[in-house]
């Protein structure tokens, strides 16, 4: 075959592909719908956008009425495949797709329009049509499942983190409970909470998600106009972003109620919500170096070493301790605010380092200082200034000094570095700047040269010296190859390990959670945001897929209502991840 045909050949299976996904502006038809229209207050409902004639549509952008609350659940691609035979002759159609997936739920009563959402296809702007959704209120059952909300403070600072402990009696005739008519006002901000609730007579704990957070909730049983109920606690944590008066609340759960005679009656029990003030930060006595840190905290320092020459590298290493959230400590104190720091160490233009740790109020930083002379003799207190909320002034933790020897570093020469019988000159004559290396000076005196082998010299031989580092050399170098390929890819990374994290995960958790790990590196997605519809996105067969979804979306039932948690085959579960795995790295090639 002649090359001029190859390089056609070539060129046309290089750029058809190409050619296929560019898709005609007027092929292409964008569309929204719901899967309900008319819904109770706190309802979930699947908001769809639809793009046809088209698999490569960006995320739309879609603005949610006020009242509105929704969650992106993701995008794939739904193309399909029609043969016909006309004549004799086969035919075969393709209708291209791309969707996207959203869940709402509304807060309130009322009408709703929905959209248009807009979509970028091919760099055209397309808008969907508008849709309408209802929302209507459920009975109102607050008298007979109450639900408690309180909290040590009212009024509040700027920055401040208050607890609201809430509390919810509940029959167990209910079930699909939801708090997602829970709400906030804007200038209050929900944080995670990492400190688990200490609750009295707690006999079971989960967990949950209440606007937008992960939640543990605490399970246990009072008694209520002569019944026993169950309970079910749990903390928000909230701050005030911006000054002024907000509702904290109303906190709400609504649930379907089953009533002899009538089935199941969708129902709300709601508490009142608690009034709150908040004030701005003072601006008289702020300290130097506040960044913003509210609350109450102690600061400590440690050192990687206490005798350092000159221009040594030291690490320093901060732990700061406070009660969570912890608001503002985001990195380590300003150093190059503090003199003691600025005037005799030269400090790390990278700043602070972050040190994960697990343990709840406690952040570690970490940097490099080098002492700039030999006059330094401790690593100084490190001064962490922050607001003490229930003082109302401003306060600065200082941690312990660390003695520091530092030695000083002197010129080195010729004189210095030859040692023979030969008498030294009585003038010292520097050292070239050749380099970091030690050099004896060519101007020298003499100098003494053996004869026979010389092992040093030997080695220091280009021939010899090959031999000797080549083989590390190579070993080194392959291991530079592979860490920089899972740097340059760390998706595909995570995807080859996806399993190994998956089987881990159902050992030490369980096999539903194993089956939200898989998922979330197949994806690489957030594993605390995965749900079962994620699993559609999967390039897996429907009978591995329904095994995934099954598994998560148990786990998911069972997070309210008191309902008793499945366990799972731990062994065919990983027998299905390994299927899952194997199908959609097969498909990723």
């Amino acid at each position: 075959m002649k090359p001029w045909y190859i390089l056609i050949l070539t060129a046309f299976a290089v750029l058809a592909p190409t050619a296929h996904a560019q898709s005609d502006p007027a092929d292409i038809d964008v569309t929204a719908e719901v899967d309900r229209r008319r819904v109770y207050v706190g309802d979930r409902v699947q908001y769809v956008i639809t793009v046809s004639g088209s698999n490569s549509a960006q995320v739309p952008e879609v603005d949610l009425p006020d009242g509105v609350i929704g969650q992106f659940l993701g995008g794939r691609e739904r193309s399909s495949s029609f043969t016909t035979f006309i004549n004799g002759r086969q035919r075969t159609r393709t209708n291209v797709a791309y969707v996207f997936t959203y869940t709402l739920s509304p807060q309130r009563e009322g009408e709703f329009t929905l959209g248009p959402a807009q979509v970028v296809v091919g760099g055209v702007t397309y808008e969907t049509g508008t849709v309408t959704l209802s929302a209507i209120q459920p009975q109102d059952v607050s008298a007979d499942y109450p639900i408690r909300v309180e909290t040590d403070r009212t009024d509040l600072w700027v920055g401040e983190a208050v607890r609201l402990r809430v509390t919810w009696a509940f029959h167990p005739d209910i079930e699909n409970p939801s708090f997602d008519v829970t709400t906030m006002p804007e200038g209050v901000r929900v944080l995670e909470n990492r400190t688990p609730p200490t609750w009295t007579g707690a006999q079971e704990r989960r967990l949950g998600t209440i606007l937008g957070q992960d939640i543990i909730m605490d399970f246990g049983t009072t008694t209520l106009d002569g019944r026993a109920v169950r309970t079910l606690s749990f903390e928000l944590l909230v701050t005030p972003i911006e000054p002024g008066n907000y509702d904290l609340g109303p906190v709400g759960v609504v649930f379907d109620r089953v009533v002899r005679g009538r089935g199941r009656v969708r129902v709300i029990s709601r508490a009142e919500p608690i009034a709150v003030t908040a004030r701005t930060l003072p601006t008289e006595g702020q300290p130097r170096g506040f960044s913003g840190m509210v609350g109450s905290y102690a600061v400590r320092s440690e050192v990687s070493t206490q005798a350092a020459n000159v221009g040594d590298p030291i690490e320093l290493e901060v732990r700061i301790e406070g009660t969570e959230p912890m608001i503002g400590v985001d990195d380590g104190p300003t150093l190059a605010s503090q003199p003691a720091f600025a005037e005799g160490f030269q400090l790390d233009a990278d700043g602070w380092e972050s040190v994960p740790t697990e343990i709840p109020g406690r952040r570690l930083f970490r940097t490099t200082v080098r002492p700039t002379s030999d006059g330094v003799t401790e690593i100084p207190s490190v001064e962490l200034p922050y607001f003490d909320a229930a003082l109302g002034e401003y306060r600065i933790a200082r941690s312990e000094p660390i003695p520091l020897e530092v030695r000083s570093v002197r010129e080195t020469t010729a004189a210095d570095a030859l040692r023979t019988g030969i008498p030294m000159p009585s003038r010292r004559i520097p050292l070239d700047g050749s380099g970091e290396a030690f050099w004896a000076h060519e101007r020298g005196p003499g100098v003494l040269t053996p004869d026979g082998f010389d092992p040093i010299g030997r080695v220091t031989e280009p021939v010899w010296l090959g031999l000797i580092l080549a083989p590390p050399i190579g070993w080194a170098g392959a291991l530079v190859l592979v860490a920089a390929a899972r740097t340059r890819d760390p998706d595909a990374a995570r995807r080859r390990a996806a399993l190994r994290h998956a089987n881990a995960t159902t050992r030490s958790v369980n096999a539903s959670a194993g089956a939200r790990r898989l998922v979330a590196d197949l994806l690489g997605r957030d594993e605390a945001s995965v749900t079962a519809a994620d699993c559609d996105d999967l390039a897996i067969d429907p009978e591995t897929r329904d095994g995934l979804v099954t598994l998560i979306g148990t786990d998911e039932a069972t997070r309210f209502g008191g309902l008793p948690p499945s366990m799972p085959d731990s062994a065919r579960a990983r027998q299905l991840f390994r299927e899952a795995h194997r199908q959609q790295m097969g498909a990723a090639r």
